[in-house]
């Protein structure tokens, strides 16, 4: 190409790039100008029609235990809230200001500036003293504690995530933030004990479907009393989940459990948080994922029917009532000092930073939302979203499955629904307002659907990630136009990496984890049709990112590896680099490059032929068996007064009850099958076993690993070092299993450096901070 082209390129890539950075400009002032008009503007609600409907809630007139359990809760928590704002004044110490300071650097709260001078507090016990001493002299002041900033506020302005989205959040000065995080994080590790034991204990409010003791004696008679009931069924396995994993799951335990920030939207931790080998625990959000693929399956083929929404709340951290919140406090117990510090550190005086007033607007008072991230945003947003998820779950037994304030909801399209109707009724109680772009349904029917049902329903799209439930075949399939979206970015971020390293590091943040979990890691219940479609989709991606030379490959199998060759002799003048170098992991003298396609051809051949449908009727096919099998031991015991003995052995009730229960007719004929597979989630072994495997991932196929290759990842697995890359042990196998001969013709070890010459500390500098993704408005 001449150099006049060269000029023409460079001079519309740099008009382009002023274009891109002008609608950053404008975006960014339009969602400032939007902050502003929503947080600065009270939103009142009735804060009695509020009590009253919380009333009818949790203090039911019908359920005198009930009601007694909340009475109780709400003494703990005045209590606690005595002992924590009017009797303590010696909050701070070594200890309480380690944990505030470590969970404050969980969070993606404070400027990195302001995250560098935590981490020197933690190692310096001197200024922990005097940090100490400074923060229990506010709390013997508590009452008259307030954000103490002057005439100017609290600067605010908006700061990108790690997932690439921005939101506005303050700038705080570090000693408050650490007061706001000890009070709030209390609070919450109490509100999730507590409210746990409110939703789960005996006599609960918690609704859940169960079987008439009837039925459950009628069975024990029929097929033995330990024949009967799993140990384990699909219901206890779905209601353990839930509690483990989603109910109030911003919430901590303790101290120890703190989780990180709440929006964990398709966001990064880099490499070293990766697990090592890719099989560690899942996320909440496969986990999520994976149960409403396995709900909406079982509902569709053994009822015929099944419904799910989808929906989101509008600016729910950032525009929630005042009044709604100092309500539902007082409410639960909060005593008057504990309220009267939530309504101060809500009513912040924020000065408004923008591109077109970089300097701030000046102080105004907040009348509305929540500051993003602190820990009383989490207390506060998770007791209100607790408030819909008893509404909903009060309707019909139904579980409103939520990360924050993301729900979804699966079942009956009838009990669907209901729950939507409440959510819009208590909607309106509260002041909240659902995000049209992220609500939809979907309601699948053999033959003609109700009207009504279909009526109520919201219209759009369900979404999760980059995966959309298509209407017509009922499938989750990947958005490809999402995608499309999302690789322009990718590429424009590749483009503007400095060096080989953080090119590598942008690529396996975001190859590695970004679209890895934006397509839904694969499991039974989307099948092997997903697993190929996530190949494809891979393959499409890096030929358009990689499209640039590539008829001039040559022999060049992976078009990542000609690019970053390329590189390399572009800018370094080295040439001949063997393939090993890009995919081995750090330890071994590599660049550690993540490769995508491993972990799926592995899964893919143990879900060749595989579906869903398939595991459904293996299972039906076991029940059948089950039925007979059972018939026939009932049959073959001679008199009821013999079956009626096996079921007293193993059951305190008399041989009396049963024969009251149950007709002469009943004692002799089995039950019908019909019976047999009613209450399935809550009876049936076969369901349960259907239920977890869907929810599962298949195994691994794996490579026959070298004893030496196996040792050689276990050495670089153990030698991993602070800030170093965690060595992904399944693609650090294959590399290894692969160019083994080369390696060892070559370098004559496996590894392309001696271990003593390795400057992994030097490495984790140079990789520096976590990959941001490029702006996402």
């Amino acid at each position: 190409m001449d150099s006049s082209a060269d000029d023409g390129q460079a001079t519309a890539a740099a008009e382009d790039s002023f274009e891109v950075l002008d609608r950053q400009k404008q975006r960014l002032q339009e969602l400032c100008d939007h902050f502003e008009q929503v947080v600065f503007e009270p939103l009142e609600t009735g804060e009695k029609e509020i009590e009253i409907y919380l009333q009818d809630l949790f203090e039911p007139g019908h359920n005198e235990k009930a009601t007694k359990n909340f009475e109780q809760l709400k003494q703990k928590v005045a209590a606690r809230c005595r002992t924590l704002f009017e009797r303590n004044n010696r909050a701070f110490d070594l200890v309480t200001l380690r944990w505030c300071i470590k969970g404050l650097l969980k969070e993606d709260l404070l400027s990195e500036e302001k995250q560098v001078i935590l981490r020197e507090f933690l190692d310096d016990d001197v200024v922990l003293d005097e940090i100490a001493d400074v923060l229990n002299m506010r709390v013997s002041d508590i009452e008259n504690w307030d954000w103490n900033v002057g005439p100017d506020g609290i600067p605010v302005l908006p700061r990108q995530q790690l997932n690439g989205k921005y939101r506005i959040w303050m700038d705080e000065d570090v000693l408050q933030a650490i007061f706001i995080y000890y009070f709030g994080t209390t609070l919450c590790i109490l509100l999730k004990n507590e409210l746990e034991t409110l939703a789960f204990s005996s006599n609960s409010i918690w609704n859940g479907p169960q079987p008439h003791s009837v039925q459950e004696t009628r069975r024990k008679y029929y097929m033995g009393a330990y024949r009967a009931i799993p140990t384990k069924s699909a219901d206890a396995v779905r209601m353990e989940q839930y509690r483990n994993h989603f109910f109030l799951s911003a919430l901590p335990h303790d101290v120890d459990s703190i989780p990180g920030a709440y929006d964990d939207d398709d966001g990064d931790d880099d490499d070293h948080s990766d697990n090592g080998d890719d099989q560690g625990s899942k996320s909440t959000k496969q986990r999520l994922l994976e149960t409403l693929a396995t709900e909406l399956l079982l509902h569709r083929s053994l009822n015929g029917e099944v419904a799910m929404v989808q929906t989101d709340l509008q600016w729910f951290g950032a525009g929630l009532s005042h009044s709604t919140i100092l309500a539902v406090l007082r409410f639960f117990g909060f005593t008057d000092t504990t309220v009267s510090f939530f309504k101060k550190f809500l009513e912040a005086p924020l000065n408004i930073h923008s591109p077109e007033f970089p300097n701030g607007k000046g102080a105004r008072i907040r009348r509305r939302g929540m500051p993003m991230a602190h820990a009383p945003e989490k207390l506060i947003g998770e007791l209100v979203l607790f408030i819909l998820d008893v509404a909903v779950n009060q309707q019909d037994g139904m579980l409103l499955y939520r990360q924050h304030d993301d729900l979804w909801f699966v079942g009956e399209p009838e009990h669907c629904a209901r729950a939507w109707k409440t959510l819009k009724h208590l909607a309106g109680i509260l002041g909240l307002e659902f995000n049209e772009k992220k609500t939809g349904s979907v309601y699948f029917k053999e033959g003609g659907k109700d009207a009504e049902i279909h009526k109520i329903l919201p219209e759009g799209a369900v979404r999760f990630g980059h995966l959309v439930l298509d209407p017509e075949t009922e499938k989750w399939k990947i958005n490809q136009d999402q995608v499309d979206a999302h690789l322009k970015q990718f590429k424009k971020q590749l483009d503007e990496c400095k060096s080989v390293l953080q090119w590598v590091q942008t690529w396996n943040s975001v190859m590695g984890r970004f679209f890895s979990d934006s397509f839904g890691q694969p499991a039974y219940c989307f099948g092997g049709e997903h697993v190929n479609s996530i190949i494809d989709t891979y393959q499409s991606m890096q030929q358009f990112l990689f499209a640039e030379g590539r008829e001039n490959e040559g022999e060049c199998r992976s078009s990542i590896v000609c690019h970053l060759r390329k590189m390399i002799e572009t800018r370094f003048g080295v040439v001949s680099l063997p393939d090993a170098f890009f995919y081995l992991p750090e330890q071994l003298g590599g660049l550690g490059l993540r490769n995508p396609f491993i972990k799926m051809l592995q899964i893919n051949r143990e879900l060749e032929g595989e579906t869903p449908q398939k595991i459904i009727q293996e299972m039906l096919r076991k029940e059948q068996e089950s039925y007979k099998e059972a018939k026939k031991e009932f049959y073959g015991i001679e008199s009821a007064e013999r079956r009626i003995s096996r079921y007293s052995k193993g059951n305190s009730q008399s041989a009396s009850e049963i024969t009251r229960l149950l007709t002469e007719e009943e004692l002799e004929t089995f039950l019908s099958m019909e019976e047999f597979t009613n209450w399935r989630a809550r009876y049936s072994f076969e369901f349960a076993d259907a239920y977890k495997r869907l929810r599962s991932a298949p195994d691994r196929c794996n490579p026959g690993l070298d004893s030496d290759v196996n040792r050689a990842v276990r050495n670089a697995s153990s030698s991993s070092r602070q800030g170093a890359q965690v060595v992904n042990k399944s693609e650090a196998g294959w590399a290894l299993q692969m160019h083994r001969e080369s390696l060892k013709r070559d370098y004559g070890q496996l590894s392309l450096i001696e271990h003593r010459y390795l400057l992994l500390g030097v490495l984790a500098a140079l990789r520096g901070k976590p990959v941001r993704w490029a702006m996402v408005l």
